[in-house]
């Protein structure tokens, strides 16, 4: 495999970009990480490996939510990086979004699905349809 095949995402562009907070503050649940192994991670789950054109604001904005904190980290064999951790807050945000996503992906697994098995709108599905129907020539 060819090492740009390792930077391309696994899915489409939209979905990355829509998943890529939680993706990041995933990466940092095991402890915390520099920009650079932030991307490597990312990339090591499907996500390719963002530039840090877009690594790096998610990473400001994530860290202004108070999601993540960042340091200044010297090292003895080279300069000093910045290192990103999760915070209490960014746990919280992480199960809280890791549910929402798989809530989605059960209702995309689901989407049309009767209690037959038949590939048709429920019931449910149906009702809603009309009644908002019925509202707008209502209006």
């Amino acid at each position: 495999m060819s090492d740009s095949v390792l930077h391309e995402p696994k899915w489409p562009a939209l979905w990355v970009r829509a998943a890529m907070r939680t993706a990041i503050l995933g990466c940092l649940e095991a402890g915390p990480l520099h920009g650079y192994a932030i991307a490597l991670a990312l990339e090591g789950i499907g996500f390719g490996r963002p530039k840090g054109g877009s690594l790096y604001p998610i990473l400001e904005e994530l860290k202004m939510a108070g999601s993540v904190v960042d340091e200044w980290e010297q090292s003895d064999g080279g300069p000093g990086r910045r290192v990103y951790r999760l915070t209490a807050d960014g746990r919280k945000r992480l199960k809280c979004e890791r549910g929402q996503w798989r809530e989605l992906a059960d209702s995309l697994a689901s989407a049309g699905m009767t209690g037959n098995g038949a590939n048709q709108p429920s019931n449910a599905v149906i009702q809603a349809a009309s009644t908002s129907s019925a509202s707008t020539a209502a209006d």
